[in-house]
């Protein structure tokens, strides 16, 4: 993970945001991401990719935006993406190109509002509840065929008709407690595999799904997509759960007789190069120093 960050460091410090935010479109055709070979797709997401590529860092297996890097000057190029996302005859894609589309839209308007709206750390009061949406989530932000769209639009009434309810992992929250944001954008052709990689990744996370004397004690998003992903019916909850969970959770959650919320994280999901860098430096000063005063017997490094 170290060679990773300092990987992605040095790359924002190369990096001229405002030629990127410019160009990101043109650069995206010739660039391709580390991360992966990325499926084809009726719309072209690689200048999400190639922003994801140079703007984010993985943090304990989540990619994390460097947030404070692009409100300094990645704003243009948030702005150019969405209104070419908006631009695109969504109905007339395929089904799965569809799900696709409505993800990326959804996720690019949360880096975008968070970019625009807040420095806060915090986002519980801005995201809200899913019955009751902070006004981050319920400001209309683009217009879809004639049709004007908030976040909370495209979670409770769009991504819901498409019967899966996988795709509550696609949603990215902007927050810590929340699904993570994939390194890629989402394509038609492997959303549902990877809506499932995601699936796997949060349920067995620490703290996201824990059962206790036959309660399940779940993170808001479950509780969030009660209704609409599984129509209330707790069998199903528990079904979808054992579909994702590894062995021992799925075994326990056999004897589950109720769930109940627990709290989440709702702290930004973000990656700050410069301090990042100020603790690498600190680490190397650090081990520097050992290395003076250990007489040269491999001495202990604190990180």
């Amino acid at each position: 993970m170290k060679n990773k960050l300092s990987l992605t460091v040095a790359a924002m410090a190369a990096l001229s945001l405002s030629a990127f935010s410019a160009s990101a479109f043109a650069q995206s055709a010739s660039v391709t991401p580390a991360s992966a070979t990325v499926a084809s797709s009726p719309i072209d997401y690689s200048a999400f990719d190639l922003f994801m590529e140079r703007l984010s860092a993985d943090k304990k297996g989540r990619p994390a935006i460097a947030y404070k890097v692009v409100r300094k000057s990645g704003r243009p190029f948030l702005t150019k993406y969405v209104a070419y996302l908006e631009k695109q005859e969504v109905s007339t894609l395929p089904k799965s190109d569809q799900m696709a589309y409505w993800l990326n839209l959804q996720n690019a308007l949360v880096i975008q509002a968070i970019t625009e709206e807040t420095t806060k750390k915090d986002l519980k009061k801005l995201r809200g509840e899913m019955e009751e949406p902070g006004k981050m989530w319920t400001k209309a932000r683009v217009d879809i065929q004639g049709q004007p769209m908030s976040i909370a639009d495209i979670e409770k009434k769009v991504l819901t008709e498409f019967g899966n309810p996988d795709a509550m992992y696609g949603l990215y929250q902007g927050v810590r407690g929340g699904p993570r944001l994939t390194r890629t954008a989402y394509r038609g052709a492997t959303v549902d595999a990877e809506l499932k990689k995601n699936a796997e990744a949060y349920v067995n996370s620490k703290g996201v799904v824990r059962v206790r004397k036959g309660v399940a004690e779940v993170t808001p998003v479950f509780m969030w997509q009660k209704s609409a992903a599984f129509n209330s019916d707790q069998a199903a909850m528990i079904a979808h759960l054992q579909e994702h969970a590894y062995p021992n959770l799925k075994s326990s959650l056999y004897r589950v007789s109720e769930f109940k919320p627990v709290k989440m994280s709702y702290r930004v999901d973000l990656f700050d190069p410069e301090a990042e860098a100020r603790r690498a430096q600190s680490r190397a000063n650090s081990a520097a120093a050992a290395g003076s005063f250990g007489g040269g017997g491999g001495g202990g490094y604190g990180s």
